[in-house]
């Protein structure tokens, strides 16, 4: 077999031509992508619900340093007391507390003054994952507040 002229035969021009989109098409994809993550985790995140069902709605948001993922977060939101039973059961919360008042369960700090808890936690719906999360969600005759700590 006699082999081709090396001026005929040229393997790279077989090939294709590089694509000039490579670093844009994937940095589209990226923000698509991520856009699609913001939507689904605020669709089904926990203030989904009370824009629609409640007022007067303050959030805050503690994340810990670095990327271990931990955070807290507080929500008062002014609503019925309907609203606040139908939110419990958006959010998974089934068990409910039969004392007035839990160590374990307390509520975590914040800095702004529209967070202000009950004292009494009696009836108060709650969470509690061991190395996972601690989720408590009372109401005061007006206001629910909603303590999430995930670890």
């Amino acid at each position: 077999m006699v082999n081709p002229d090396p001026v005929l035969w040229n393997p790279d021009a077989l090939q294709r031509p590089k694509s000039r989109r490579g670093c844009a098409g994937c940095l589209g994809i990226a923000v698509v992508l991520l856009a699609i993550f913001y939507f689904l985790h605020w669709w089904n995140g926990p203030l989904r619900y009370l824009q629609f069902h409640a007022g007067d709605i303050h959030d805050f948001i503690d994340q810990s340093p670095g990327w271990t993922g931990d955070f807290s977060r507080r929500i008062s939101a002014q609503c019925s007391e309907d609203v606040f039973h139908r939110y419990a059961a958006q959010q998974g919360l089934t068990n409910r507390l039969e004392i007035s008042t839990s160590v374990q369960l307390g509520w975590g700090a914040c800095p702004h003054n529209w967070w202000t808890p009950p004292k009494n936690l009696k009836g108060a719906y709650y969470s509690y994952k061991d190395g996972g999360s601690r989720h408590l969600l009372a109401y005061d005759g007006r206001r629910l507040y909603y303590d999430i700590e995930v670890w």
